[in-house]
């Protein structure tokens, strides 16, 4: 049981980063896709509730370029910076 919390602790959750529910997170790629946080690793995009890495993959293969990277927060932006440079917040 230790190990899977530890393992956990290390995915992303926007909470962690300190957004919130609502909150709009921007594709790096194109600034006028937009996503909202509707959970701790979950956001609304074009309907439908999506995890960060599936939806890379789904805008990077709408657009005809291979994505083979896993990390989802590497490609999004919130304030203008990287979900995955944001700190951490600390309770």
């Amino acid at each position: 049981k230790i190990s899977k919390v530890i393992k956990q602790n290390r995915l992303f959750s926007f909470y962690k980063k300190g957004l919130k529910n609502g909150d709009k997170i921007i594709f790096k790629d194109d600034e006028k896709i937009t996503a909202k946080v509707v959970g701790e690793r979950e956001v609304e995009y074009d309907g439908q509730i999506w995890k960060l890495t599936p939806l890379a993959y789904r805008l990077y293969e709408q657009r005809g370029k291979l994505n083979a990277s896993g990390a989802g927060a590497d490609y999004f932006k919130y304030k203008g910076k990287k979900l995955r440079d944001l700190s951490d917040i600390v309770n």
